[in-house]
C-alpha cells in the first residue's frame, strides 16, 4: 500500500458514517447535513444514488437478514431492504 489517494468523490463531501454492505458491492455514506445516505457502487467507485432518510444519518450497520440499519441523530432508525433498493437519482 502506497498511502496515495486512489479516487476522490465530490458528491460525498460531509460523509460521517461509512459502511460496507455485506456483499462488499457497495459503501454507504451517511449526510447527516442533507438527510441522505449516498450509496456507492465500490467496483467503479461511482455514486449510484442517494436514499433520502431525512433527519441525520449518523451510523450505518447491516443485519444477516438483509436490512441497512440506519441510526438517525434526531431519534429514529430506518431499517431498509439491501437487496431491491430503490435509488434516488445521483445528487437529489
Amino acid at each position: 500500500m502506497s498511502g496515495r489517494c486512489v479516487a476522490r468523490l465530490e458528491d460525498e463531501t460531509g460523509s460521517v458514517a461509512l459502511a460496507m454492505s455485506p456483499d462488499h458491492r457497495w459503501l454507504y455514506a451517511g449526510h447527516p447535513r442533507h438527510g441522505r445516505v449516498g450509496i456507492i457502487e465500490v467496483s467503479s467507485l461511482q455514486q449510484r444514488g442517494t436514499l433520502a432518510t431525512g433527519g441525520h444519518p449518523a451510523q450505518i450497520a447491516f443485519d444477516g437478514a438483509g436490512h441497512a440499519l440506519i441510526a438517525n441523530a434526531a431519534g429514529w432508525l430506518d431499517i431498509l431492504p439491501v437487496g431491491g433498493l430503490e435509488l434516488a437519482p445521483r445528487g437529489v
